[in-house]
């Protein structure tokens, strides 16, 4: 009986509901699966883009007028561009802060102690850069490859 019970619950806790998140376990060989997954959370949330960094710039701080001497014109256009501005960097901070939501809620607690130390809090693409960080740099497949590259080149200079 606890048999069937400990093989249920480990088998629920692999199978996701609508909107439920893959939770890494922080070991380097289930890391390009979580990635892949992440990837795809990031993506239907609409914030992978400014997670990986490749988000449009943010425009530019409109140049001030003299309010004053300006026409209705000029101060309606202005009030425009500040709007933007302020929505643009509203709506980035937003997507900052979702991606860093789903992202913490997905690594290991291990990696979420990392973020604190790091003070990431709110940070979507740096608590990415982070993880990629993490796993890339000692992912075996790298390490391997690295291996090799080393051989190829030693193997070259005899």
């Amino acid at each position: 009986m606890v048999a069937e019970v400990d093989r249920a619950s480990s088998s629920s806790m692999r199978t996701a509901k609508k909107n439920d998140l893959y939770v890494h376990d922080g070991k380097y060989s289930t890391y390009h699966v979580w990635k892949i997954r992440m990837q795809a959370s990031l993506q239907m949330e609409g914030v992978l883009e400014v997670t990986l960094g490749k988000a449009p710039a943010l425009p530019a701080i409109p140049d001030p007028i003299d309010m004053d001497h300006a026409t209705a014109a000029e101060k309606k256009a202005y009030k425009a561009e500040i709007e933007a501005y302020e929505k643009a960097h509203t709506d980035r901070g937003g997507a900052e802060a979702k991606a860093y939501a789903l992202i913490v809620m997905s690594v290991s607690d291990e990696m979420v102690r990392k973020f604190t130390q790091k003070k990431l809090d709110g940070i979507g693409s740096s608590a990415w850069a982070a993880v990629v960080k993490q796993y890339e740099s000692r992912d075996p497949a790298r390490i391997h490859a690295l291996r090799k590259r080393l051989a190829n080149h030693k193997m070259g200079e005899d």
